[in-house]
């Protein structure tokens, strides 16, 4: 037994809820101006134009994924009956969707680099 009594024997002290109080710059509204904030930080109009590019980026990604690639790849592994000239034009149409997902997503990984790190993209 260890000293002090531990183990099943003793109680555990209630937990004290404590309310967040956030510092007098978020408290007072009227201290940050919305239209100014992006004065304070020249990079915000750099990171959001970036943001806005990865997401039309992403957005082109998915709709080659579920539009083309997969429809195409169900052809390939026999999932939908198709013939040989069939599968051949999917492939082809696969290969091509694949590679453009490919190439649209270095934009995005610069993007998502430049944003922590300040970098002029």
């Amino acid at each position: 037994m260890l000293p002090g009594g531990g183990g099943a024997n003793r109680s555990a002290a209630p937990i004290k809820r404590h309310a967040w109080n956030p510092p007098e710059q978020l408290r007072d509204q009227d201290a940050v101006d919305p239209a100014a904030s992006s004065a304070l930080d020249p990079r915000q109009d750099r990171v959001s134009l970036c943001c806005r590019s990865e997401r039309l980026s992403t957005a082109r990604r998915i709709s080659n994924v579920w539009v083309l690639i997969w429809p195409n790849q169900k052809k390939i592994l026999g999932l939908i009956p198709g013939t040989d000239e069939q599968k051949d034009a999917a492939r082809k149409t696969t290969l091509y969707a694949t590679r453009a997902n490919f190439i649209l997503s270095v934009p995005s990984l610069l993007c998502m680099g430049s944003a922590g790190h300040g970098l002029p993209f």
